[in-house]
């Protein structure tokens, strides 16, 4: 009786993580949006971070949220005060239902600050009352924030980075606000 050949035990390889195929049209979208907001094209811009907002809010992709606010950014610059005040409304409520008060707490004051800066002084003046009004949450701060020197976008959307608003994952490494990629320190 022959014995079966027997291989040696060869560990696998570990490949980067790899995003579902689904997932690829939906991150060549927002960086065809990102890529809009940068020429100008802000109502373009608008409608594809909206339908990704809404897609991800169906989906219960935490980020919706961000991308709630990026649309409304978009809103604002094109002057179209309605579907502003609408994204922001969606964006903070899809951050206080899943409980990321803490992105709250720091996207917030810029968000005021847009509004005033826009000449949305009333509107303004209305979020910062309902900011207010929720439960006190320390912005996230920590020493991996400070250290880090991040890329100005993302390499795989094309967002912009802003060390203030990411979540780091340790010293060296953080993720984009928009898409979940991994951002490694310069």
């Amino acid at each position: 009786m022959r014995r079966p050949i027997r291989r040696p035990f060869r560990p696998r390889r570990a490949f980067p993580a790899r995003r579902p195929p689904i997932a690829q049209p939906a991150l060549a979208r927002l960086r065809r949006a990102h890529q809009l907001m940068e020429r100008g094209d802000f109502l373009a811009a608008a409608a594809i971070f909206a339908e990704l907002a809404d897609g991800a809010e169906r989906r219960g992709i935490p980020r919706g949220a961000q991308l709630h606010f990026q649309a409304a950014r978009a809103y604002l610059k094109a002057g179209d005060e309605e579907h502003t005040r609408e994204r922001i409304t969606r964006g903070i409520d899809l951050l206080e239902r899943t409980g990321q008060m803490e992105r709250l707490a720091v996207l917030g004051p810029r968000i005021v600050a847009e509004l005033r800066e826009h000449g949305l002084t009333e509107d303004a003046e209305a979020l910062e009352k309902r900011l207010a009004d929720l439960p006190v949450v320390e912005p996230m701060t920590g020493a991996a924030g400070k250290t880090a020197s991040l890329p100005t976008k993302c390499g795989s959307c094309g967002g912009t980075i802003r060390p203030d608003e990411v979540e780091f994952l340790d010293a060296h490494s953080a993720v984009c606000s928009y898409c979940g990629s991994v951002l490694q320190r310069e």
